[in-house]
């Protein structure tokens, strides 16, 4: 197996360990709490599809969105906030908003 197989191989085994996790046992057990209370919490989201699902993405992005949404309503102090033009690297492309709300989480648990 050449490195590029390699790398494709690492990449699938990738995709089927997040897979398995976000619709397996770990999603079940998220979805079964129904409140994070008042706890601060922030969910970000990428705008735009991931293009590594190829046909699929926009479907998935659309799921991944709405799952992200209705995460963030299980804390009465959840916002969700979409990053329109961010990619699945939100950390890259919008480095300031994910620092921005980490210490805006932060700020608000200390304050508390």
């Amino acid at each position: 197996m050449d490195a590029q197989e390699q790398a494709k191989s690492a990449f699938f085994q990738m995709i089927v360990s997040e897979h398995r996790e976000m619709f397996g046992e770990t999603a079940k057990r998220v979805d079964a709490i129904s409140t994070f209370g008042d706890i601060p919490l922030v969910v970000l989201a990428a705008g735009k599809p991931n293009s590594a699902f190829g046909e699929a993405a926009a479907e998935y992005q659309e799921y991944w969105v709405g799952q992200s949404r209705a995460l963030a309503k299980k804390s009465t102090r959840g916002k969700f906030i979409l990053a329109e033009e961010a990619t699945h690297y939100l950390y890259l492309d919008v480095p300031d908003l994910v620092a921005e709300n980490i210490l805006s989480v932060v700020f608000e648990v200390r304050a508390k």
